[in-house]
Parts: C-alpha cells; structure tokens; sequence
C-alpha cells in the first residue's frame, strides 16, 4: 500500500483517533494526514456518520477565574486535563470539577481481505463501542506572580539564626502548646465605625503581649516542649488585590501587602524567639482561608532563619490538616472552613489511622470562627471522645463583620498543657484591649 492508503485504512480502523495521534502513530507529517482524512469526513458526514472528535477549551470567563472544557476518549482524569490545557498550577487552584462519561458504538471500517477493481482495499462497517470523557474544570487565580517573586527574594537575604544551646527540661512530660489563631495581621478597623481600632500596629503589640502573658503564666511547669501551630490566618490578605482568596470578597486592610507581610514576620520570629527562651519549638503550618499562600511563604521564611536551630522544628507540609503526637495524646489542627465539624474525628481517623489508634486523649483545635466553643464526640460507649474546640482570636471586627453583627464581647489568646499520659490538664487564656497599650 502506498502512503495514503496507510492512511485512510488506519483512519477507518481507529475512528476516535484524531489527526495529531494518527501523526504520531504512523509517523507520518501531520498537514497530509489532514489532507488525506478531510474528504473522509466529509464523506462520512454525508452518509450521516457524524466523526468522533475530541475538544479541548481553557477560557477566562473573568479576571480571576477560568474554565477548562475537555472531551476525550483517552484523558480521564483532573490531573491529565490540566496538563492537556497547559494550566500554570502556580497561577491557578481548583475551584471544582466534575467528571463524566458515557458509551458510544461506532462503525468501523473493517477490511475484508478483498481487493476492488482498481487494487483497492475493500471495507464494510462494523460497530465499535467507545468510552468518552467529558471533564469540566472551573478555576480560581491564585496571587500576583511578580510579588511571588519579590517574596522569593526576600527569602534568600534572610540570615540564618544560630542560638546558643540552652538548659531545657527535655525529659519533662509537660507540652505547651501556643493556640494564637486568627490574628489578622493587616486588617483594619475604626473605632468610630466598629467600637474600636485595629491596624498592624496593635496587631504586633497585642500579638507579642499574648506571647509573653501565656509563656509566663504557664512557666511553672516547666514545659519540655512548646507546639506553636502558625497560620490560621495569621494574615489577613493573600495578595495585593486585598481580596479574599477563594469568594474575592473585598477587605478592609492596613497598608500595602509586602509592609504587612515585613511586620508579620519580624513579630512572629520575635515569638518563636519568646517561646525557645523556655523550650524546644515545634512550628505546624495551617492554612487558614484568608492566607493559604502568605502563610505558606512566611512558614517557609521560618525554615530557613531557624534552619540551623536544632531547637525549632518546622513542618510546612502542603497537607491541609496537621498532627502532633505526644505521649497517648493526639493534637489535630485544622483551619475550620472545609470540613464538616460532625466529620473530623471520622475523617481523621481514616486519614491517620496509626496515630489514631496509638492515642488515647485526642483533641481537634480550630479557628475560623474567632470564638470559643468546645465540643465532645463519642466514638461508642467504651471508647474516650473526641474534644473538638473553636479556639478564640486577638483581631478586631473589621466593617463587614460589624455590620452582620459578629461582636466579640472579648479578645484572647489561650494556650493548652499537655501532659503524656493524661492529655490536656491545663488552659490559659491571655486577655487583651485593643485600646490599652500593654507594657
């Protein structure tokens, strides 16, 4: 056979196959397969065969957000449509997709051994059933790159910290753990709109007072260890748009974003700095919903100042949620906003069934909501509950918020005494005005 009748009987043999897998398959330049295979088309048309074809369609359908359409016999999953469109995983997060399929029969041509008149091949239809995929993708834009790359830089000038070794009580039973969720760091607020003020300013005072309060009231027990879980939106924007990242709601902030981010920063290694003044530290990077890549970056900046500290530890594992072990304890860490709270012990449990079944006391610390609440589930009547408790925050109440009517009456800080084998025994809260300067 010569070129083009290679062609047109692979053609009539792999009807789902496009032109660019024909090329590829028969190694054969792409603009004659088209040449060659369009009058077949045609012909197919005309005898109300309809081609299979398989479409691919990335669109913005606005400034921060996109859809990817895709119809395939061979891509089937989330991951393979994103790479098909090319989609920049560093500019773009998922939203939501669905995946469906569905069958298709097909007439195949079929050669039957024959030859034509002219020496041609001789095909006669039979049916072929296919499996075709349609994924649909809608995505949300991540940040602004260029400032992405300015914090890259900035991370590179960080010096490193080497801290001279200290006289811990290393075997002690006690773990500290430093529950300051839901700063804010960048949010502002008017007294004479909300009943008082916050910027960075009070941010970083009342941030470090709290620090300070729960270290000192907690110092008679001589914690061995101090968890210092960080994120939670400990921001309060995630890119200079001043919008939130997943609903683009519009927030009242303090200032440009990279002066936010430089006194977040500067605060939080003054904390940890706090913190390894007593003991070991364990930073646990959670994400929160206003700060799910500015956290990141700063927990990422921590790892590097601290790199050469054996006394602080930094787990900035992208995983959403985060475990912390200690003893026949099990603290969990989660921001609140994507989990059902009815399902966590559940979901935890599946997740890390290691460690959950080598506890005992289990507690799940969450922020989101900036109020406390404490709630126990019960596994079955044998077993020890679960403690879930909504941690409060330090913030202020920014417009929005006022206007719906979430008031808090107070704003704290706590901190939780883990012991080994008895789990949490202990609780301190730091309380702070926003309007009062703390010395």
């Amino acid at each position: 056979m010569n070129k083009a009748e290679i062609v047109r009987e692979e053609y009539y043999k792999n009807p789902e196959f496009n032109r660019t897998k024909l090329s590829k398959k028969l190694d054969i330049d792409d603009a004659y397969i088209r040449r060659i295979i369009r009058p077949l088309k045609k012909n197919q048309i005309k005898q109300g065969h309809k081609p299979l074809e398989e479409t691919l369609e990335f669109n913005k359908t606005s400034k921060n957000h996109a859809k990817l359409d895709l119809e395939s016999l061979t891509i089937t999953t989330l991951e393979e449509s994103l790479a098909a469109a090319n989609v920049d995983m560093t500019q773009w997060k998922v939203d939501r997709y669905t995946i469906g399929s569905w069958q298709v029969t097909l007439k195949v041509k079929t050669d039957t051994g024959q030859k034509d008149g002219k020496g041609f091949a001789i095909f006669v239809d039979k049916p072929k059933t296919v499996t075709m995929y349609k994924i649909q993708v809608w995505l949300i834009k991540l940040h602004n790159m260029e400032w992405v790359e300015a914090i890259r830089t900035l991370i590179t000038d960080i010096p490193k910290l080497k801290t001279p070794k200290k006289d811990y009580h290393r075997d002690g039973d006690y773990l500290l753990e430093i529950a300051l969720m839901d700063v804010h760091f960048g949010m502002l607020a008017w007294d004479k709109e909300t009943g008082h003020d916050y910027d960075i300013d009070i941010a970083e005072e009342v941030f470090l007072y709290a620090v300070q309060d729960l270290l000192s009231k907690s110092k008679g027990y001589k914690p061995s260890r101090i968890l210092f879980p960080f994120g939670n939106d400990f921001l309060h924007i995630d890119d200079p748009t001043n919008q939130t990242p997943m609903n683009r709601n519009l927030l009242d902030a303090d200032s440009r974003l990279i002066k936010i981010y430089e006194k977040a920063k500067k605060s939080v290694i003054k904390a940890i700095n706090y913190c390894r003044e007593v003991a070991p530290v364990d930073i646990l990077w959670v994400p929160g919903n206003h700060d799910p890549n500015v956290s990141y970056y700063m927990c990422d900046v921590l790892s590097h100042v601290f790199a050469d500290d054996d006394d602080v530890t930094v787990n900035k594992s992208p995983k959403w949620r985060k475990y912390y072990p200690w003893g026949k304890c099990l603290a969990c860490f989660t921001h609140g906003i994507e989990e059902p709270l009815r399902d966590l012990p559940s979901i935890i449990a599946t997740e890390e069934p290691q460690l959950w079944g080598n506890s005992k006391y289990r507690e799940i610390h969450i922020g989101h909501k900036h109020k406390k609440m404490q709630m126990h589930w019960i596994n079955v009547d044998t077993m020890p509950g679960t403690v879930i408790r909504m941690i409060p925050s330090i913030a202020g109440t920014d417009q929005w918020h006022y206007k719906k009517g979430y008031i808090k009456s107070y704003h704290a800080a706590e901190s939780y005494l883990w012991e080994k084998d008895h789990g949490v025994i202990g609780q301190f809260t730091s309380y702070v005005d926003h309007g009062e300067k703390k010395s």
